[in-house]
């Protein structure tokens, strides 16, 4: 007695990273050199990564360590606090970018920080900043078929996509919202410090309607120093 598959093969290699499940643009044209280099670098290794269902990315393991021998450039970059030079110095963009794809696929984020001041490419909360040993930036495959990163750098507009490709069963979609508040020093209840944001998930059915909306993640960025106004 033969028992024939639901799927076949056939089937399931059409079906496989047919369908754009998210997408983000940033870009960089105001960057210099250094920095244009290891975005454009760490985004084509990137390029190509499949994960499987049940499978996480981590971006560090993927990119790999930020050294001159990997061809990473010095550029500017956050670090405690601080505004420095460093090596590998705007790569968040990358990490960045990916996971504001990886939010509108709909994928399960399981590691994210966002950046000590805000950034200039991207609103409140879309950002994810990763360092070597930490933090870090993860997202597991929680769809029921592969997924496909695919990035890629325009040169000439100086512009990163990040797509992920997939199997879309159902026309489901993903918006991502958020709330902004200013914040305020707890001495001086009248000098604004920084900003809070929150991010918010929401899927919608094919048909536009709202299945979920749920709190992604909540972000802190501090006002750079020479913004903030002192009582003198």
């Amino acid at each position: 007695e033969v028992t024939k598959p639901k799927v076949t093969s056939d089937e399931l290699n059409k079906m496989l990273f047919r369908d754009k499940l998210g997408a983000q643009t940033t870009v960089y044209r105001s960057s210099a050199a250094g920095r244009a280099t290891n975005v454009e670098l760490s985004a084509a290794k990137l390029n190509g990564v499949v994960l499987n269902p049940g499978e996480t990315f981590s971006f560090n393991d993927v990119v790999g360590k930020r050294t001159s021998a990997a061809g990473f450039k010095p550029a500017g970059a956050y670090a405690g606090g601080k505004e420095v030079t460093q090596i590998g110095g705007g790569i968040c963009q990358v990490s960045s970018t990916l996971y504001c794809s990886a939010l509108l696929a709909n994928l399960k984020i399981t590691a994210r920080d966002c950046h000590y001041f805000a950034v200039s490419y991207l609103p409140y909360g879309m950002d994810a900043t990763v360092s070597w040993g930490g933090p870090e930036f993860k997202f597991k495959n929680d769809r029921d078929y592969p997924v496909k990163i695919v990035a890629k750098c325009d040169m000439t507009e100086r512009s990163l996509t990040v797509e992920i490709w997939g199997t879309d069963v159902d026309g489901s979609y993903v918006e991502i919202t958020y709330a902004a508040s200013t914040a305020y020093d707890n001495r001086y209840p009248d000098v604004a410090i920084g900003t809070n944001a929150t991010t918010y998930r929401n899927v919608y059915a094919a048909d536009g309607t709202l299945l979920s909306r749920t709190k992604e993640d909540t972000s802190y960025y501090h006002y750079h120093e020479e913004n903030i106004k002192w009582p003198e």
